[in-house]
């Protein structure tokens, strides 16, 4: 709309600053001549019937090239039947007439060089320009016709026509001419003009019915002119009279009071940030095509729209970060956790976070420094809280193995006192250093099935890495041994991850974390063609990755147990 407002304010440039631009007036002095009745078709008769003509005009600029003239002229015109070639005039009819004619008009009058005196802005040149004009007028004629005859003959019905219709009277023309203006100064000129006036009567001579009824009269004049040109003070000719230019050495709009404005948009160049590209004065002049009132200029996203702390990029949370720069863009979180939510406040995202909910330290990834049977293992990584245990066993107490005996065979049973998952084999003894278990004849699928989830849980890495943590070791060990029994079976490894952060990536960090697990087992002697191992990244999550403790579930190894023949 605002654009809309402008154009049509340039529009009507023309002719809203009627009251802001030069005038130019002067007097006119020369001969007027009458075409007519009395004249022969063939000559006009410049000499014989030559009468003076004086004249005022007032020209109003509206630009450069075009003025609304008007003009009052004082003008004596005559004829005579004794100025024919022809006998039938000057020696039968002898009519004649003189007549004194005041005239006023107004018209339009176009000065096609006339911008050539201000080529230069604010310096004036003196040129010699042409122009034409055309308008109407008003004619008052008092005419004073004689209807001389030759001796003998009285007064005919048409000349008693003429005497009635022939007195004072006012008629309608149309002036049209042209002329040269001569420069004699910036306020000074001199011009040569010539004006044809066609009208709409006959009766400019009082004759008509007596002579040709059938054609009008025309009047003619020409002279020289003097002109002033006054008023109002307009140095950079833009239109803007200098009392009112806030530029007036600088030919300017009116949108921009004056001054200069390339780009049209209503700011002037000195203050227009974007001179050369229009756009809305709240915004300096500069366009903002996503509408965030952040300028194109300076917008990281000009087609996307922001806030002016993104630099005009998408906040999808509101948190001051660009949705392209937040690792958690849909959960508003802090610059310093590179917009993640800290919920504890210590400092550690909540993704990187092992004790989103309590505040802790980095060299316990979040977690606080408690440990409340003091086994060395804090509270928020040992699974017996309140139980001494050991380190290599999530903080609980080591697996004991048992032994009972039957009629048929012997079998060793596993199991843990805290967790109450009890493995069982034919044979259990102590092998590596982070194992506990070494299982010598066959175990069963369903046993080890349940040792692999417990390995799920308990498998952990170091944050962000693919680095196994220490007290993953031991879970691993005990998978080792249980599949160098199972020899018909393979073991699929499959890795996963939460939601934060970037897709690719995920995938490729649940890749190495699998590929990891497939490594150990490998060193601790199970054969790699009996394994496979592949990440899924975000995929299949088994929490809600909204909440902390979601996403700690979804970032996990899975172990798989399959049959050879399912292959």
């Amino acid at each position: 709309m605002k654009t809309l407002n402008i154009a049509i304010i340039v529009l009507l440039l023309p002719f809203s600053l009627l009251a802001q631009y030069n005038w130019e007036g002067g007097v006119l002095g020369g001969g007027s001549f009458y075409l007519g009745d009395l004249v022969e078709d063939d000559r006009i008769p410049f000499f014989e019937e030559a009468q003076p003509a004086f004249g005022v005009y007032f020209n109003y600029q509206l630009n450069q090239q075009w003025a609304l003239r008007i003009n009052a002229n004082y003008v004596k015109i005559s004829g005579d039947d004794s100025n024919f070639n022809s006998a039938a005039f000057n020696e039968k009819r002898q009519f004649s007439f003189e007549s004194t004619i005041l005239e006023g008009g107004i018209g339009m009058q176009w000065e096609p060089f006339g911008k050539w005196r201000y080529k230069e802005i604010g310096k004036f040149k003196k040129i010699i320009s042409p122009y034409v004009f055309i308008g109407i007028s008003g004619l008052h004629t008092d005419p004073t016709a004689d209807f001389a005859l030759k001796a003998g003959e009285g007064l005919s019905e048409e000349v008693q026509t003429d005497l009635n219709e022939g007195g004072t009277a006012i008629h309608i023309g149309f002036p049209i001419g042209g002329g040269l203006k001569f420069d004699l100064s910036p306020i000074t000129t001199l011009g040569l003009e010539v004006n044809i006036r066609p009208t709409l009567t006959d009766y400019l001579d009082g004759i008509s019915a007596t002579a040709g009824p059938e054609n009008n009269d025309w009047l003619l004049s020409g002279g020289l002119s003097l002109g002033f040109r006054f008023g109002t003070q307009d140095a950079d000719r833009d239109g803007i009279v200098d009392a009112e230019d806030a530029c007036p050495q600088l030919a300017g709009t009116l949108s921009a009071n004056g001054c200069p404005d390339r780009d049209m948009d209503g700011v002037e160049d000195a203050e227009d940030v974007c001179p050369d590209i229009a756009g809305p004065f709240d915004l300096n002049g500069c366009p903002d095509r996503d509408g965030d009132l952040v300028i194109d200029l300076v917008d990281a996203c000009p087609d996307e729209a922001g806030s002016e702390i993104t630099e005009g990029c998408p906040d999808t949370d509101n948190d001051g970060i660009a949705d392209e720069k937040d690792k958690c863009p849909e959960m508003k979180g802090f610059v310093e956790m590179q917009g993640c939510p800290d919920t504890d406040k210590d400092g550690i995202a909540d993704a990187d976070d092992e004790c989103p909910e309590l505040g802790g330290s980095k060299e316990l990834n979040g977690c606080p420094n408690t440990d409340r049977d003091l086994d060395g293992v804090i509270d928020a990584w040992d699974e017996c809280p309140d139980e001494k245990g050991d380190s290599d066993n999530k903080g609980c107490p080591v697996i004991i193995a048992s032994k009972t005996v039957s009629n048929t065979d012997s079998t060793v049973v596993a199991k843990n006192t805290t967790s109450k998952t009890t493995v069982e084999t034919d044979k259990i003894e102590e092998s590596s250093k982070d194992s506990n278990l070494v299982v010598d004849t066959e175990v069963l699928p369903e046993d080890v099935e349940k040792l692999l989830e417990l390995a799920t849980d308990a498998v952990k890495f170091e944050t962000g890495k693919s680095r196994l943590k220490k007290e993953s070791l031991n879970i691993l060990g005990q998978v080792a041994v249980a599949m160098q029994k199972l020899e018909n079976y393979r073991l699929k490894i499959k890795g996963y991850t939460d939601s934060v952060g970037d897709d690719d990536k995920n995938k490729k960090l649940s890749e190495k974390r699998a590929k990891a697990c497939f490594e150990h087992l490998i060193f601790k002697g199970v054969n790699g063609t009996r394994m496979s191992f592949e990440g899924f990244g975000e995929a299949h999550p088994i929490g809600d990755n909204n909440t902390s403790q979601g996403r700690r579930q979804n970032r996990r190894v899975e172990f798989e147990l399959i049959k050879q023949e399912q292959q």
